[in-house]
């Protein structure tokens, strides 16, 4: 052969790039849906008490045909839009307090006994916002029947009637006054925080306290940090004067009779002749 051929054979080696795409899916709303009160015959049991707390959206619901609103002398309206129902059957008598703080929308609230749409008695109504707006108070006689109407005002222009409802049914909190009026031994006393002070160990220690602390009762810093320590050790915090022990803190470290007395800060919160009379209880 006159010459030899060379083949050459290039080898190409292609590379493949698959591109993956990731399509994402929009994320989709919670559907909102009718709630399941709000027809009055649907009207949710709370029944025994407490009830809640608990949220609903109000969004679709509606009024019925024979609904009637509650009239809140408080402002003298008497509209409601989209309304939910709550049932309580009393089983004994007491109070009953509703209210629907959290809610992002203006409630009205209204409380009637019975057990027929048509022919309800109105005992409670609450409208507006703040507080007392969003809070009422009603007493139930044992064995009948009362319907919780929660709505919103379809005239008040600020805000839709309906949204994020937050609902709390319960028996009220017992709530006491607690000064020296209270006590007749220290009714005769000024009503101050001296004769407060009293009232308050004597509700807390009626049968006497072995250890007390005396602190100034016009620089409360020292009475501030006497109680941490007190309450250490179950000890009441007493309140005088720099130079004074106050008739109504004389009479209750008699009752108490304590053992020990320990007095908060140096001469110039409470005087040495103050320590010194402390010693004579």
């Amino acid at each position: 052969m006159r010459g030899a051929v060379r083949l050459s054979v290039l080898t190409v080696a292609a590379t493949l790039v698959v591109s993956v795409i990731s399509i994402s899916s929009p994320t989709l709303a919670a559907a909102v849906t009718d709630p399941p009160n709000d027809f009055f015959a649907d009207a949710i049991s709370v029944t025994p008490l407490p009830y809640g707390p608990a949220t609903l959206d109000t969004t679709l619901a509606t009024t019925e045909t024979n609904e009637t609103a509650p009239y809140c002398s408080s402002d003298g309206s008497n509209g409601i839009a989209n309304t939910v129902w709550y049932r309580y059957d009393a089983p004994s008598s007491g109070g009953v307090q509703v209210n629907t703080f959290g809610s992002d929308f203006d409630t009205k609230i209204g409380v009637w006994q019975g057990t027929d749409i048509m022919s309800l008695t109105q005992v409670g109504c609450a409208h507006k916002s703040g507080v007392f707006g969003q809070f009422v108070a009603f007493h139930a006689t044992s064995g009948l029947t009362y319907y919780i109407q929660i709505g919103g005002d379809p005239f008040d222009g600020a805000t839709n009637p309906y949204g994020s409802l937050h609902v709390n049914i319960g028996v009220p909190v017992t709530v006491h006054r607690l000064d020296n009026a209270t006590y007749p031994d220290l009714s005769g006393y000024p009503n101050d925080r001296f004769g407060t002070d009293a009232a308050v160990a004597e509700q807390a220690f009626p049968s006497g306290a072995s250890t007390v602390y005396v602190a100034n009762g016009l620089n409360f810093p020292d009475a501030l940090g006497a109680s941490a320590a007190a309450a250490t050790v179950g000890a009441p915090v007493l309140l005088v004067t720099p130079t004074s022990i106050p008739a109504a803190i004389a009479h209750e470290l008699t009752a108490l009779h304590p053992t020990t007395i320990y007095v908060v800060g140096g001469p110039g919160s409470v005087s040495s002749g103050v320590a010194t009379a402390l010693g004579a209880f």
